[in-house]
């Protein structure tokens, strides 16, 4: 099973570029305070394969370069960064900046890409004369860094959307920041990019992107969709490793019912996504430590049809679009998006649907602490007896857990 890596991390980089301008921010950047744009990754994702280009790079380089620039904020999206209770609008000052490039970093960590890509993120917000958060100077800046720190504050300077409109003054901008700001090397290159878009909506250039497809190992897109799990489970200080613990369920039941790798490893990449549309849920919500309102409920059980959306963006993982929609369906009908009864229900739904809800059960809430094992095995066994989920799963997981040495689930 081989897939299209850059796909599924552009699907989610618009994810993350619209739950971030749901509730604008501004930037401290140098002396000003600048309002984030819209679709701020995908933008400067364009622009450095537009830059590549003019530089040369070969085809691998284009496309980890391309997943980089995609995923260059993703540490916005920690609540490390935006505690839940912050009103838009609200100012990052230093210390955030320098952190969101810390913990982006760490997202990227696990990605197996081609080449190395060491600090590409960290590095993003560097000035090549040394003056940025870390001091970094010059080549010391790796090149993918230099590439998407002047995407980066293109768009946040003058918007990429207005490309051909602001031509003459980015191109200013960029003669006057050689040195300074930018590698002298990449300012001509640069000034192409904007010369041969000058009549041309930006966004429409970004549909024409040079292809850029190749074909990943599973291990390769496994490791795309760990991290995209990490990303989404750090949105709130209370499912930090919840979909990690929901993997790790669910590869075991995969073997307990005798699946072949294939059906395992599509399993698992689900039990990574499951969660997904939660991207586009405010922390806010997330976080809230009071019982939700009728409608935040509502709002957070739409995540999981606005994660099957996302995954059918993608093409060719159908399967996995399903069971990721179904996973809080119940065989009673009682569940949703859909209220699918038993026989509408794919069966590797059902098993993510236990593992999903003996993880929740275990792990802390902002309304209750956690629950002891037996606590929760009680009320899986419950929810069997009154025809809400599969017995067999419920029982096979109960007896691996039971087996386990220690508290920790595994």
């Amino acid at each position: 099973m081989r897939m299209d890596m850059t796909r599924i991390a552009e699907v989610f980089s618009r994810a993350v570029d619209e739950s971030i301008t749901v509730s604008p921010y501004l930037l401290k950047l140098e002396e000003e305070n600048i309002l984030c744009p819209k679709h701020h990754q995908f933008k400067v994702a364009h622009f450095c394969i537009h830059l590549a280009e003019e530089i040369g790079l070969n085809l691998v380089k284009k496309t980890d370069l391309f997943i980089l620039a995609l995923l260059h904020d993703v540490g916005f999206v920690s609540c490390e960064i935006i505690p839940n209770n912050l009103e838009s609008g609200i100012l990052l000052q230093h210390e955030a900046m320098l952190d969101h490039c810390i913990i982006g970093e760490k997202f990227m960590r696990n990605i197996k890409f081609e080449y190395s890509v060491k600090n590409a993120i960290m590095f993003h917000h560097e000035r090549y004369d040394g003056k940025g958060y870390f001091g970094a100077k010059g080549e010391e800046i790796p090149l993918f860094a230099q590439m998407i720190a002047l995407a980066d504050t293109l768009d946040l300077q003058f918007d990429l959307d207005s490309l051909g409109v602001n031509n003459s003054s980015i191109i200013e901008f960029l003669r006057i920041n050689r040195g300074k700001l930018f590698n002298p090397a990449l300012i001509e290159p640069a000034i192409r990019v904007c010369e041969k878009n000058e009549h041309m909506d930006y966004n429409k250039r970004c549909m024409i992107l040079p292809n850029l497809y190749l074909k990943y190992s599973l291990e390769n897109v496994m490791s795309l969709t760990t991290t995209i799990m990490e990303i989404i489970d750090h949105k709130s200080h209370f499912t930090y490793e919840h979909s990690s613990s929901v993997t790790r369920a669910v590869d075991k039941l995969a073997v307990y019912y005798g699946f072949e790798e294939e059906k395992r490893s599509k399993l698992r990449i689900a039990a990574n996504l499951h969660d997904l549309g939660k991207i586009k849920i405010s922390k806010r919500i997330l976080e809230k430590p009071l019982p939700l309102t009728r409608e935040e409920y509502e709002i957070i059980k739409m995540h999981s049809a606005i994660g099957e959306k996302m995954i059918r963006e993608i093409g060719s993982l159908d399967d996995i679009a399903d069971w990721v929609g179904q996973h809080h369906e119940k065989l009673d009908g009682s569940g949703y998006p859909m209220g699918l009864k038993e026989k509408e229900i794919d069966f590797e739904a059902q098993i993510i649907a236990v593992a999903d809800i003996y993880s929740a059960l275990r792990e802390t809430r902002p309304y209750r602490m956690s629950l002891e094992k037996e606590i929760a095995f009680k009320i899986l066994k419950d929810m069997a007896d009154e025809g809400k989920l599969n017995r067999d799963i419920v029982d096979a997981l109960i007896t691996m857990k039971s087996e386990q040495i220690g508290d920790k689930d595994l």
